[in-house]
């Protein structure tokens, strides 16, 4: 994508391969996944711990015995790039690339802001 026409700009701080079901807490809270007291909770009637949320949510999109499979996972971990140093960094390209393990792509990100 150009840099003119992005909205944000983030950049690649980790990548790593773990299980799903070694996901901290803190990891799921970062994906969105923030319990009960988040709106999109309260909005959806969800009333359960992160962990057990986003196991539902897991479970939901890749099939109700996903999460005992244990499935490896590729974690990418970024943070957010403010406009004076993104205006900064005009001159770098950026590739994108999207990796199947096992038959099947499956990424959760982690957010870092600061």
């Amino acid at each position: 994508m150009l840099h003119w026409a992005s909205l944000i700009t983030l950049e690649i701080t980790g990548i790593r391969v773990e299980r799903i079901q070694d996901i901290t807490e803190e990891d799921v809270k970062a994906v969105g996944v923030d319990g009960p007291e988040s709106a999109s909770a309260q909005l959806c009637g969800v009333h359960e711990k992160p962990l057990p949320a986003f196991r539902r949510l897991w479970e939901s999109i890749y099939a109700n015995d996903s999460w005992n499979l244990n499935p490896w996972v590729w974690v990418v971990e970024f943070r957010r790039i403010e406009e004076q140093e993104a205006a900064a960094r005009k001159h770098l390209a950026v590739s994108y690339a999207y990796v199947k393990l096992n038959g099947s792509l499956a990424i959760k990100a982690v957010i870092f802001t600061g």
